[in-house]
């Protein structure tokens, strides 16, 4: 068995997106929380998601197939970014390492 994690980009959104209302469209048919199942979420979540400087999305392959993804948040310097982003400013993906403790996130308005 072959397992492979390939990072995502914003082309893989849509793949994620499906996958993601594949997984929890059973629970949402029985609980109908339609305001917090990420069976309901838009497309737009999870490419905002990808565009977050402190968000990794992953896609997991077993033997060349497709079988999920997974989400990683890096809570290191979360407060700042978090920040930027809640006042409307969208990361470019562009990053410098300053050196180990700093790495500076370029936001665009």
């Amino acid at each position: 068995m072959e397992l492979i994690l390939k990072r995502a980009t914003c082309e893989d959104a849509e793949l994620i997106w499906k996958m993601q209302i594949e997984a929890f469209s059973d629970l949402y048919e029985k609980y109908q929380d339609t305001d917090t199942s990420p069976a309901t979420e838009p497309l737009e979540k999870i490419l905002s998601r990808l565009r977050q400087c402190f968000t990794y999305y992953y896609i997991i392959e077993v033997d060349k197939n497709i079988v999920g993804a997974l989400r990683v948040v890096d809570k290191k310097e979360k407060g700042n970014c978090y920040l930027y982003e809640k006042m409307g400013f969208k990361s470019t993906g562009k990053t410098e390492k300053v050196n180990d403790k700093m790495t500076l996130v370029f936001y665009q308005k």
